[in-house]
Order: structure tokens, then C-alpha cells, then sequence
């Protein structure tokens, strides 16, 4: 697909180089298929974060696509807004990497690019502080507009910590990345991880950071603390990270893990002749869920301090869905190794798309699920499209004879129809094509930061309860493949009968919960949504309970003392 439409592009570029000499109008000596503009490529997608300010969210996380200066040079090129160095140290801590030590993740059977994951046991950088020093001071002068973050290590040592934020910051970094979370290999060596466990040290590291980071003319260069997930709550850490005076995290770096065995118990990346392997950073789509709790964490246990997201950003929709989180950037490296550093056009275009609809108001008075429109109406009083449908046929699946016999039950009864009693048929509204004139405000990068946090999430415990729904099977989508009804019998709570003929699926109301299983397997979008509990939900408990909190006074979850506030008193303390 890719060879076609690169073919295309050379052809229309030499139309165009055709059309142009027609008219004696001179064009490249090489092609140069310009790109069409439109009112979207205007919106501006910059963003101002700890005070500096970035000419689009998208960057290079500090990993294999940040290993040299001329890789992130060629990056700039692109059009990246940012980019991470290659987490270095000092000379004494240089490392040596091993091979190989980037696998796909074992999740399935599927080979090649846009793997929903990779394992890494890569370590930092093999190059010096001299190398990187050098290479962000030359950056910087040739790319003024884009911000370098120079991310560091080293292990727990005051005089260490001072010297390589400071060595940062003369050489002209415009942010101190401090990394606090290597999961593999630096932890053995006292670094990475190692530091970032505990928040006593977390919180000491992070002023020795700050106290440095400060240029020769007073000026304070903002510090960021690269957090792991692998911690009890990583809140805590935040919150330690803000007592030291930082002015943002990193969230967050790869998790540790292993990948498949193979059917003679090794495992992999296999190194050496004795097919030694070790526990590596898993990095990829797998990562957004945690990625984004942990933003959500933070910013409701820790606010106030800026975000850098990391951890499964691969879309532009994915970077709205960090943002709506709570980051104001985000970092990026699995997308680029399943491509290469061009999927930030698309990126880009896509925020512009997206803040272009939102000011226009494109997704008012819509609803979603699972991140699909939800455009179906529900059966039981909202759908009108099955009310006349013949009763011997409102339960058969629409294939073969069945579909042939609905044909002919709707011939008859069209045929016996009263004329005088026909109503007119409720046809879809079709969606304006008339041009937009009237002129729009577009919202700021910035409006849409932490939009989630403050609107729509909260502790499970916040949650309705009084408003339960069910779910309704949609017959015109079901291809009568069985799935929910499988997973319901297994899984959940027998709410789904399965027609042995006709395959049709069909909710029993009185056991479904709306816990949602049957949606989440579905394989059609839209085939199965949800409608409102007809009746006031009642919990199976298994045996009678004399006290039941829910039943008698509305107690939806018993907390302890404490808990419900904004303090993480729920959970246990770290020494």
C-alpha cells in the first residue's frame, strides 16, 4: 500500500510539473509535491509549560530515538516541538550495553511495525557528558525555537547530582530532566530505580537538583523529576518531589517485566552463548492505561506540578487523551520505532483537527462509547425502527433464509396494511453540507489540560449507584457470532439468552448488571450499547445480610475514616 501511494505522489507530482510548464511557469528540478492548506493548519498548538514554552506538544523521549544529537537533529527537521536527550552521566558511570536488547512484545502473532508494545533492557547512553553537553549547546544554537531537556543520572551522591545539573544547564539545556526510574540494569548499579522508590530520597535528590540548577545570571532552570509506576502509589512520590521544590514530573518511565518463554524456558532477548536474559522495561500502547492514572494521581493528590507524559502515546487522539489527563506534553518513542520520526505531521495535523472541531462544535450533543459515536438509539420506547416490525420476525437475524423470510413477512404485511393509518417514516436528519461562515473560536492548547481530571474522574467511591443501566442488543448490527452470550455464561452473570436456531441474542433484564462484558467483546461497534435499569438495582449478596449499608441507608462503599479525602490517607505509609 505504502509503494501505491508514494507511486501516486510522483504522479501527481509530474501532472502538476506538466500543467505548470504549460503556462511557462518554472517548478523544482526535483519533485516537491507541495501540500494543500486550509484554515486547520493555522491553529496553533503551542504550549507553555514551567515557563517554557514549546511550539507543540509532541517530543522525543529519552531512548533509543534520542541516541545521538544527529538523530534528534533530524527530528527538529521533521518538525518535533522537543526533545529528551539520551539519559547520560558522569564519566565514572559510563555503561556498556549488551545485544540484542529491544524485543517486540510477545502479546500475539503479530509481527512487524505497530506492536501494541516493546521490551527493552537497554540501559543510558554509552556516549559521555562531554558528547551531550556539546551536542545541546549546538542544538539549541541552531534550533532556538525547540526545547531541549537534558535528562541525567547518577546515583546518590549530593556532589554528583550538583555537578551534572549544573554542567546541564551551562551548556544551555532549557529543562533538567532527572531520572529517578530506569527499571532495569542502572538500579543494580545504585541509580535509577534504586533513588526512586523511596520519597525521603526522591525528596532530598530533587532539592540538591533544583539548588543547582540555576544559571550564571540567577536565572532558575525548571526541573523534572522522571517518575516510575512501579512504586505502591505514585502519588506519594509526587508529593515528595513537590516538597523538594521541583517543578514538574515525568510520568512515567517503562514498567518492569519479562516477556514469553519459549516451549524450553528461555526467555528473551536471549544473550550469549549461555541465553541469559533479565528483567526489561515494557514500553508501548500497553503502558497509556497506567501512564494515564498515574497523571490523573498526581494532579488530584499532587497538584501543582507540571506533567510530562510518557507511556503510550501514539496518536493524536492518544496525546489528547495525556492531556486531557492532566500533561501538558508528552514524550515519545515506541510510535517512532514502529515508523520513524515523520508520524509527528500527523500528529500535528490531528491536534489542529481536533481543537479546529472542538471550536467548532462538532462533538456537542454527541455521545461516545469506547471511543466510537455513539449514534444508535436504544430499543424500549426510543427506537422506533422495530415497533412495526412483524411480530414472527422481529427476533430473526438478518442472513439467508431468515433475512428471505422477513422479506416476505414485510411484503404481507405491507400488503394488509391500512393506507389511512401509515405514518410517515422517521428518516435520519442528514448532517448539514452547507459551509461554515459565521467565524469560531478555537480553544487553546492549554483549555483542554486537566479537563478530565476536574470533570469526569474521581475515587470509586464518588461513583452513581443509583443509576444503573442494562444492556440492549442492537439486531440490525449483531452478526450472531455468540461472543457476549459466551462471555456472559462464563464470566458474568447469565443475562444473555442464545437463540439455538437463529442465533439472535437477547438481554434478560432481570439478571443483567450493565457490567459491560458484552460490550467489550463485541466485535461490531455500536452493535451493543446501554439503556437505563428499569428498576431500582438489588445486589445479589449469595446469603441474607441483617445489615446491608446499601439496602437500608444508601452506603455505596464503606470507607475508613479518613479516606475519602484528598490526602492518600487510604493508603499504607512508606518508612
Amino acid at each position: 500500500c505504502s509503494t501505491r501511494a508514494n507511486d501516486g505522489k510522483i504522479a501527481a507530482w509530474y501532472m502538476h510539473e506538466h500543467i505548470q510548464q504549460t503556462f511557462k511557469i518554472a517548478v523544482a528540478p526535483e519533485p516537491q509535491l507541495p501540500l494543500f492548506r486550509t484554515p486547520i493548519d493555522d491553529v496553533d498548538i503551542s504550549i507553555t509549560m514551567a515557563g517554557v514554552k514549546f511550539p507543540n506538544p509532541f517530543g522525543l523521549a529519552s531512548a533509543p530515538c534520542s541516541t545521538t544529537a544527529a538523530m534528534i537533529r533530524r527530528a527538529f527537521e521533521a518538525g518535533w516541538g522537543f526533545a529528551v536527550t539520551k539519559t547520560f552521566a558522569l564519566d565514572e558511570h559510563l555503561v556498556t550495553n549488551v545485544s540484542p536488547r529491544i524485543v517486540r512484545g510477545t502479546y500475539g502473532n503479530s509481527y512487524g511495525p505497530h506492536q501494541p508494545g516493546y521490551i527493552n533492557i537497554e540501559l543510558i547512553t554509552e556516549k559521555t557528558a562531554a558528547y551531550w553537553l556539546k551536542s545541546i549547546h549546538e542544538l539549541k544554537r541552531d534550533f532556538p525555537d525547540r526545547v531541549i531537556v537534558a535528562s541525567v543520572m547518577v546515583g546518590y551522591d549530593k556532589s554528583e547530582w550538583y555537578k551534572i545539573c549544573k554542567l546541564s544547564v551551562d551548556a544551555g539545556a532549557d529543562m533538567i530532566e532527572v531520572n529517578l526510574s530506569c527499571p532495569h540494569g542502572m538500579g543494580e548499579a545504585g541509580m535509577g530505580l534504586a533513588c526512586g522508590q523511596d520519597p525521603a530520597i526522591v525528596e532530598e535528590i530533587t532539592r540538591w537538583c533544583k539548588d543547582a540548577s540555576v544559571t550564571s545570571d540567577g536565572r532558575k532552570i525548571p526541573v523534572f523529576m522522571k517518575l516510575s509506576n512501579a512504586v505502591t502509589e505514585i502519588a506519594i512520590i509526587a508529593q515528595a518531589v513537590k516538597r523538594g521544590g521541583a517543578d514538574g514530573v515525568t510520568i512515567m518511565n517503562t514498567m518492569p517485566g519479562m516477556m514469553d518463554f519459549d516451549p524450553k524456558g528461555e526467555g528473551w532477548p536471549k544473550v550469549g552463548s549461555n541465553k541469559l536474559f533479565t528483567s526489561g522495561g515494557i514500553a508501548g500502547d500497553v503502558n497509556r492505561p497506567l501512564a494515564t492514572r498515574a497523571i490523573w494521581s498526581v494532579q488530584r493528590f499532587a497538584p501543582g506540578l507540571a506533567i510530562m507524559a510518557t507511556g503510550g502515546i501514539s496518536s493524536a487522539q492518544s496525546m489528547v487523551q495525556m492531556l486531557h489527563a492532566g500533561a501538558s506534553v508528552g514524550q515519545i518513542c515506541s510510535a517512532i520505532q514502529s515508523q520513524d520520526y515523520t508520524i509527528v505531521q500527523d500528529y500535528i495535523t490531528g491536534l489542529q483537527s481536533y481543537l479546529y472541531r472542538l471550536g467548532r462544535g462538532d462533538f456537542e450533543g454527541k455521545q461516545f462509547q469506547n471511543c466510537w459515536e455513539s449514534s444508535r438509539p436504544w430499543r424500549g420506547g426510543l427506537d422506533e425502527r422495530f415497533v412495526d416490525e412483524p411480530e414472527p420476525v422481529k427476533k430473526l437475524p438478518r442472513f439467508g433464509k431468515y433475512l428471505h423470510k422477513r422479506v416476505v413477512e414485510r411484503k404481507t404485511q405491507v400488503a394488509n396494511m391500512d393506507v389511512q393509518q401509515v405514518r410517515p417514516a422517521q428518516h435520519a436528519p442528514m448532517p448539514s453540507v452547507a459551509p461554515i461562515e459565521d467565524m469560531f473560536e478555537i480553544p487553546p492548547l492549554a483549555s483542554i489540560i486537566q479537563k478530565t481530571s476536574k470533570s469526569f474522574a474521581g475515587l470509586h467511591g464518588d461513583l452513581n449507584r443509583e443509576e444503573q443501566v442494562i444492556a440492549v442488543v442492537n439486531p440490525e448490527s449483531c452478526i450472531n457470532c455468540g461472543r457476549c452470550y459466551m462471555t456472559c455464561n462464563d464470566n458474568a452473570y447469565q443475562a444473555i439468552s442464545f437463540d439455538d436456531d437463529t442465533h439472535v441474542p437477547e438481554i434478560i433484564e432481570d439478571k443483567c448488571t450493565g457490567c459491560g462484558l458484552c460490550q467489550a467483546v463485541c466485535p461490531v461497534p455500536g452493535c451493543i450499547e446501554y439503556r437505563k435499569m428499569p428498576h431500582k438495582f438489588l445486589p445479589h449478596r449469595g446469603l441474607n445480610v441483617p445489615n446491608d449499608r446499601y439496602m437500608q441507608d444508601g452506603v455505596s462503599l464503606a470507607r475508613k475514616a479518613g479516606g475519602a479525602e484528598d490526602n492518600l490517607s487510604h493508603i499504607p505509609k512508606v518508612a
